[in-house]
């Protein structure tokens, strides 16, 4: 104790100042996004062309926050699994702020709520707009939306349209029954389904990533998710949030049954192409008084 105080006075002395906020964990509630200078506008970094950010959570060791990395490669695509839908919309807006602090000319991004939210969430949800360019989607306009991005990956793959990074968003994908798998897909398609909206989803989870097209997807169940998606198109998401659940889900998502022991504010980000998972806690959903406070 007393050599602390003697740190501190000396630190005082010469007038040095705290690069960073005290690091205080506290494991028993949820991560504070106001904490995070990176989710405020021109808190991001330099805009680039090569990757982009959304901030998760904080991380439970001595780091900066949990983020996803998005890149121009195959796999570059984000899924939510777990029944914390507060949490998932939460990362949710998380993503959005910090996605457009880092690229302030982002183009506008589709956000589908096909779970209601209620509460404060739905306040927040009405509120994204206003702070980023989200696109409030009905759940009734995704096969145009899909055919209207697939337009859009086609004119990329023939070098017909700039290649701004472009994120849809989708909130409960457990349910949007226009995009679920076929009972009888067994991996290839038939004649006159390649324009299904479940076909054109897939094609743009596969080819979507390297020409700038990226999605974000939140499913409350790993079964639920196996109804959409087949194990070959889940490899498509290899940035993934995993929540606490049962073991033999956790083996399914990540080879490891660790997210079984997840207490309710932890969660698992995993990388399925470097095989690293890393723990931390998600954020919260902020007061609508600090969001206000973010409108330009």
């Amino acid at each position: 104790d007393e050599l602390l105080t003697d740190l501190t006075n000396l630190s005082n002395c010469r007038g040095l100042k705290r690069a960073e906020p005290l690091i205080v964990f506290e494991g028993n509630v949820a991560a504070d996004m106001r904490n995070n200078p990176r989710l405020l506008p021109g808190g991001g970094a330099e805009a680039s062309k090569t990757s982009w950010s959304a901030w998760l959570g904080d991380a439970v060791q001595i780091k900066e926050p949990t983020r996803a990395v998005f890149r121009r490669q195959s796999g570059s695509n984000l899924v939510l699994v777990g029944q914390h839908d507060e949490a998932a919309l939460a990362i949710f807006t998380a993503a959005a702020l910090s996605l457009v602090a880092g690229q302030p000319d982002l183009e506008p991004m589709p956000m589908i709520f096909a779970q209601a939210v209620e509460g404060l969430g739905d306040e927040i949800a009405n509120l994204l707009p206003e702070l980023a360019p989200v696109q409030l989607t009905p759940q009734r306009d995704l096969p145009e939306l899909l055919s209207a991005w697939n337009e859009e990956l086609e004119k990329r793959n023939d070098g017909r349209s700039r290649a701004t990074p472009r994120f849809l968003f989708v909130y409960g994908l457990h349910r949007l029954r226009d995009v679920r798998k076929p009972d009888d897909d067994f991996g290839f398609s038939k004649k006159g389904e390649e324009q299904s909206p479940y076909r054109q989803l897939v094609r743009l989870l596969r080819e979507g990533p390297p020409v700038g097209l990226f999605t974000i997807v939140w499913c409350d169940t790993v079964a639920n998710l196996q109804r959409y998606f087949d194990r070959q198109t889940l490899r498509e998401f290899e940035m993934r949030v995993i929540f606490q659940m049962s073991a033999n889900d956790s083996s399914t998502l990540m080879d490891t049954p660790v997210a079984s022991k997840l207490g309710p504010q932890r969660a698992i980000y995993y990388t399925e192409d470097q095989g690293k998972l890393e723990k931390f806690r998600p954020y919260a959903l902020p007061p609508l008084e600090w969001l206000r406070g973010l409108k330009k």
